[in-house]
This record gives C-alpha cells, structure tokens and sequence, in this order.
C-alpha cells in the first residue's frame, strides 16, 4: 500500500492523497480532486518450489476519488483522472518491481447524483508472492 500511495502521490492531477477518508464535503476546495485509498480483501495461497516456502496473495485496493467543477461539468475531468491514474500504477516501475500484476477490476460512479461534484471508486487487484519466512 506505501507504494500505491507513493505513485498516487506523483499522479499530476490529484491534489490531495490521504488514507484517512473523508465524505465530499469535508475536503477542502484546495484539495480537490483528491484520492482516497484503501486496501480491502486479500487472498493468501501457501505453495511451495524446492525449498522455498511462497505464499501467493491477491490484494484488493479501492481508491475514492472526488472531483469537483464550478460549473458542474466534472465528466471530463472524471474520464481524465480514471485514465491518469490507471496509467500511473500499471506503469510505475518501483511498484511494478515489488509486485506480479496489477489489473483494473471496476469503476462505481456516482452517475451524477451530487451537482458539480463527482465520485467515483476504482477497483484493483494486485498479485505479489513473498516467502512464509519475511512475512511479505
């Protein structure tokens, strides 16, 4: 999760990236748009090759987003930033060399529920192995 946070963090457009969440409108204007992520299930699979004891895990992180326009139109800035942030972590290489893969899986939006705001989750998964003895 540092790295996800780390490579969020270098993502041009997103002013704000934080772990503590907060509702739309508790983000300052100064703020916006902004990322919140969150690691939420994970999968651990023990297997073994020769003598190395592995575990194979698959991490789901959701990442919040707001977004926030004036004059309301928040459609291009939501394609924007869905597309910005994917390209950053299916291309940072620090992130890439820790972990397998890392796969878009879905992306909730609030289909315009709140004027001139938008919000929106994406979805990932991430695939990493580490031993059973360094704990990952």
């Amino acid at each position: 999760m540092d790295s996800v946070i780390r490579t969020l963090d270098g993502v041009p457009h997103l002013r704000y990236v934080s772990e503590k969440f907060q509702t739309y409108d508790e983000v300052p204007a100064k703020h916006l748009p902004c990322a919140f992520p969150i690691d939420t299930n994970e999968e651990l699979e023990p297997y073994t090759i020769g003598d190395a004891a592995l575990i194979h895990g698959k991490l789901t992180i959701l990442i919040t987003c707001y977004v926030f326009s004036e004059t309301g139109d928040v459609r291009q800035q939501r394609t924007e930033l869905i597309q910005e942030i994917t390209r950053y972590l299916l291309t940072d290489t620090l992130l890439g060399s820790l972990i397998l893969d890392i796969e878009p899986r879905s992306i909730q939006t609030d289909q315009g529920m709140i004027e001139n705001y938008s919000l929106f989750n994406m979805e990932f998964e991430i695939d990493y192995v580490y031993t059973r003895t360094d704990g990952g």
